[in-house]
Parts: C-alpha cells; structure tokens; sequence
C-alpha cells in the first residue's frame, strides 16, 4: 500500500500549555528517560510500515530538529517546517504549501508512548473506515484506569462511558479540511469537555450534561455540525492516551519508558 504522510505539531503554546516552558526550553525537548520526547514519537513513525514521510511543524522548527538526535530514524524522511499561529492553522497551512495527498496522518509531539505497532493498526482500521472523511483515536476511561491509575486525564463523559482523546487523527478526503477549519473556532477550549461539546449545539450539550448522548450519537451529531462523516477508533491500550501536558505527567510517562527499555 501506499504510506500516509504525517504531520507532527510540536510547536509550544505557552499561553495555556502547563508543560511549554517548564524547564525552560522547547516542549518538544523535554528530557524523558534520556532522551527528548519528540524523539520517541519520530522513531515509532520511522518504523511504522504505513508511514512515509513526516513533516515536524512547530514555531522556531530548526530549534527542534538542532535538539534532537536522530538514532535509527530514517532522516530522509523527517522534514522540519514553520508552522502558524495555531495547531489546527500549522495543519491547513502545511497541506496546502505541499500539495500533501490524502489521507494524512496528524499527531503530536508531546506522545512518547505511541509505538510503531499502534500507528500501523490505527492507520489500517482508519483507512478500512468506509465513506469516512475523519476518523479520531478514543480511548475508554475504563481502560486508562485499569492500566494507569495514577494518571489524571480529561475525558468526554457521555452514557455507558467516558472517553479520552489520543492526539491521533487520519484524515482522509478533502472533506477533513473543513472539519479542521471548524476546529479552529473551538480550538481554545480544547482542554475544557463541555465547551468543546457545546460547540456542537445545545442539545448535544444536554446529551452531554445527562449522560444521555451516546458515542455513536455524539459521532452522528458531529458529522453533522462538521459536514464530514467522522469516525471514531477505539485504541486497544490506555498508553496512547498519555501525553505529556502537565508536571505530574512526567514521571509516570518515565515510568513507562524505562520500564519498555528493559522489556525491550
């Protein structure tokens, strides 16, 4: 098959982000079990069967590729680019410099714990998604518990389950792009549930609140509002679900890490 090109968003947003700036340098060099984290996430791609090239988009983005060391990732195929004023803008803004062919691969460089195994199997299930134009990773709140229960994570509480986001996007067809020009209106209030769902009206806000809304509703819902038929995959790990955005996140994601190396 024919690989998905990528895009990596590891600009820094220091305005709300409690991680960019912490130890004062680029969020995307963040020093994690020795080594940066956005490194972590560019090798996995590198060894991901249905990925080809990347594109690491990012303000000051030679800053990022100066801080990182490259060991075993294929540096023909990691491209570093300046990104705009905001994440879902850098992502307008790089598909159309480039002419980039759907369907694409979006994530961010503030997941270390993506492997490349996790990348290939969402990737396939997403382009078996059929008359999908966005299909988004979820994981069960269930799960991140039972895996990790120490960590703290935002989710969307809707009836039978709550979700958490994994910073993990396919998008498919042409029809994405007005989705993700929808987002940039919501985009503020990313971290915040209820804003976020009452952007896609209030009786889903309602659903929401009661817990009377449905993943398959809410889905339905947010085509709708997006006109693009989107998609959600739920990831078979709670690992994914875990970026770094917050001090206490740190430790428990070295935990993982190095516990992996002595595994691996």
């Amino acid at each position: 098959m024919e690989r998905l090109a990528a895009i990596v968003l590891a600009g820094d947003r220091t305005g709300d982000d409690q991680a960019a700036g912490l130890f004062g340098g680029r969020k995307a060099l963040l020093k994690l079990a020795g080594r940066a984290m956005a490194g972590y996430v560019l090798e996995a791609l590198a060894k991901a069967k249905t990925i080809g090239d990347t594109y690491v988009v990012a303000n000051r983005a030679l800053e990022i590729k100066e801080g990182l060391i490259f060991s075993g990732e294929d540096v023909r195929r990691v491209h570093f680019l300046e990104g705009a004023d905001t994440p879902v803008r850098s992502v307008l803004k790089t598909i159309k410099d480039l002419k980039l062919n759907f369907p694409i691969l979006i994530l961010t460089g503030d997941n270390p714990l993506l492997t490349p195994d996790i990348i290939d199997w969402f990737t396939n299930a997403a382009l078996k998604e059929d008359e999908a134009d966005v299909v988004v990773a979820l994981v069960e709140k269930s799960r991140v518990v039972a895996d990790y229960p120490k960590m703290r994570r935002t989710y969307y509480h809707l009836k039978g389950e709550s979700y958490g986001g994994c910073n993990l996007y396919a998008l498919l067809t042409p029809k994405a792009l007005g989705a993700a020009t929808f987002w940039l209106g919501v985009e503020k209030d990313r971290k915040k549930a209820l804003k976020m769902v009452a952007s896609f009206g209030f009786t889903t806000l309602l659903g929401a609140l009661f817990r009377t809304l449905t993943i398959e509703k809410a889905l339905q819902r947010a085509s709708k509002t997006l006109k693009a038929e989107v998609r959600a995959l739920m990831v078979p790990t709670g690992r994914i679900a875990i970026d770094v955005d917050k001090p206490d996140d740190v430790p428990i994601v070295e935990e993982i890490l190095k516990a992996d190396k002595k595994s691996g």
